[in-house]
């Protein structure tokens, strides 16, 4: 079940998401008591200017609009940028050990890379607890779809990383570590400079956590030949 509330809610007053269902707030909230998401989930595409939120056990925050205010998601938690795939804006963002960041990438949409995959825009810092799980879907599931070196950012952070690293099939993903998703290999990087190709607009000042596709071992081999004929042919001339 879908519910959309698209009037703006003002005042003093909390929120708190509770029961099955998804609430869809697209308007715009400037209420000042905090945002709790009980149960179910709460698609913010409006935004939410003054409420710090936290997302429950068993409950799941996303949407593509902006949350000014601090987020934390707890225990049990999940935090799943945009409707589909979208960018979605938060304060000071804390994963608590046991919370899922979920991210969606599609490689039917490879013609259109600039809405191919997730954004998460902190503008604040970003605190990943040890345990947060890294939830990574292709949509389309389609084999060795992205070309080679296709860069991605997962979040987009304006303050500081706490250092903090996901789990990914039950296994800790350090910083330049590679994993497959389906087919597909990719390497990670928590502190990079620049961003990747997804919702560029959207980027902030700040640092990238980004996912590279990692070249399959032929196309290493065949980089490689062609690295070493090009070094014999200066030596020749």
């Amino acid at each position: 079940m879908r519910f959309t509330y698209a009037g703006g809610i003002t005042g003093t007053g909390s929120l708190t998401k509770s029961g099955a269902g998804n609430l869809v707030l697209s308007g715009t909230n400037s209420y000042t008591g905090p945002t709790s998401g009980a149960a179910g989930r709460l698609s913010v595409n409006g935004s939410l200017a003054n409420t710090a939120v936290t997302v429950a056990s068993a409950a799941e925050l996303g949407g593509s609009g902006s949350i000014v205010g601090a987020l934390t998601v707890n225990n049990g938690g999940t935090l799943a940028p945009g409707n589909s795939i979208a960018a979605l804006s938060v304060g000071d963002t804390t994963f608590d050990g046991g919370s899922t960041f979920a991210y969606e990438v599609d490689s039917t949409n490879v013609g259109s890379l600039g809405s191919a995959a997730d954004l998460l825009v902190v503008g604040s810092d970003l605190d990943i607890a040890a345990g947060t799980v890294l939830s990574f879907t292709d949509l389309n599931n389609a084999p060795n779809a992205f070309a080679d070196g296709t860069i991605f950012a997962l979040i987009n952070y304006s303050g500081t990383w706490d250092g903090g690293v996901f789990t990914f099939n039950s296994q800790s993903l350090a910083d330049g570590d590679r994993f497959f998703v389906g087919a597909e290999e990719w390497q990670i990087d928590y502190n990079s400079p620049t961003g990747g190709l997804n919702f560029t607009s959207d980027y902030v000042s700040g640092s990238f956590v980004t996912v590279t596709a990692v070249p399959e071992p032929t196309t290493l081999a065949i980089l490689a030949a062609a690295g070493c004929l090009a070094a014999i042919r200066r030596y020749r001339a």
